[in-house]
Formats: structure tokens, C-alpha cells, sequence
């Protein structure tokens, strides 16, 4: 893949976030991080371009959802199971749009 292909991209979800490994224990790749400021990892497919700020897009996702969320929402999300967090609608809507996703041809910019 050439990185121009990037840019003809028709859908961007941008989830890349502040460090919070503090608060949500990263797992699988998730303790790999960028700050935005620096860089992003990212996942194409099918025109949808991912940018995340860890290896793992997953919780990638699940910091980015959680740094929008109410205190109802970030303490679901605090929980060991993260299924409770994924579940909430507005979550799962945007979870729906991208979990395909996982996995895909991917890389980091730096």
C-alpha cells in the first residue's frame, strides 16, 4: 500500500488519546503509546482509515471513548469487564462502525 492511499480514505475515525494507562490498564500492545502530538498507528480498509495511539486498537478505542464519556459511563469502563462499557448505545454505535476493522492492514507514523 502507498501512503497517498491514505489520504483518498472516505471515512477517518480518529481515536487517539491522552496517556490514561493509569486509570484503564492497558493489555496487548496498549502499553505501546504515542501521544497525537507525535504520531498515530494506524488501520485501512475498505476506505476507512482508523488512527489510534497505541498497537492495540481496541484499547485504543475504549480510551478514546472513555475521555468523552459521563462519570456514569468512565466508571462502567473502569470495570474489569469491558463488554459493560462496550454496551452502553453511543459506544456500541461507534464500536459497530470499526470492529471489522481490527487486525487490517495497518502501521505507525512517527
Amino acid at each position: 500500500m502507498r501512503f497517498e492511499q491514505l489520504l483518498e480514505a472516505k471515512e477517518i475515525y480518529d481515536h487517539r488519546h491522552e496517556n490514561i494507562s493509569d486509570i484503564i490498564k492497558p493489555w496487548a500492545g496498549g502499553d505501546k503509546y504515542i501521544d497525537p502530538r507525535d504520531g498515530f498507528y494506524w488501520q485501512f480498509m475498505e476506505g476507512k482509515l482508523i488512527l489510534t495511539s497505541t498497537e492495540n486498537e481496541y484499547y485504543s478505542f475504549i480510551a478514546s471513548m472513555y475521555q468523552t464519556a459521563s462519570e456514569e459511563e468512565q466508571e462502567i469502563a473502569r470495570r474489569q469487564n469491558k463488554q459493560d462499557f462496550i454496551k452502553i448505545p453511543r459506544i456500541n454505535d461507534q464500536y459497530s462502525k470499526i470492529s471489522s476493522m481490527w487486525n487490517q492492514l495497518g502501521g505507525l507514523v512517527n
